[in-house]
């Protein structure tokens, strides 16, 4: 009998943990990040991302309220909290400040995509915290 209550007791932490979020799936609004000079607006289908299953990953970069044509854009993804390899994302220009890519997130936890952009006069980095789903 007691144990029963425990086991109860349990699972009702477990559903209060996923109800209430434990943080590890609150990444379902696109993030914007501005830095010195320009700003990332990053979202992610599916959203939020799912580990080991494609991610496509779409970056709207806007400087004053305007488009930023990227010369070079680089995005990394790396996670914030072990020490595993870099991925680098293959991006594409799509629209005007807006570059599109596709990955696999090889674990869930929190990550972070680092944004490198270089301009005709200008280069700026920045980096998007995304947390994915187990």
């Amino acid at each position: 009998m007691r144990r029963r209550g425990l086991y109860a007791l349990g699972l009702a932490a477990a559903v209060a943990a996923v109800v209430l979020g434990s943080g590890h799936l609150r990444s379902a609004t696109p993030t914007v990040k501005p830095t010195g000079w320009f700003a990332a607006r990053v979202t992610y289908d599916p959203n939020p991302p799912v580990a080991l299953r494609h991610v496509e990953v779409r970056i709207r970069l806007v400087a004053r309220g305007r488009p930023v044509r990227a010369r070079r854009l680089r995005v990394e993804l790396f996670m914030t909290d072990m020490s595993m390899p870099l991925t680098r994302v293959a991006v594409r220009r799509t629209g005007r400040g807006v570059y599109r890519g596709r990955t696999v997130f090889v674990m869930g936890g929190p990550w972070a995509a680092r944004i490198q952009v270089w301009t005709r006069t200008r280069r700026g980095t920045v980096e998007v915290p995304v947390t994915v789903a187990p």
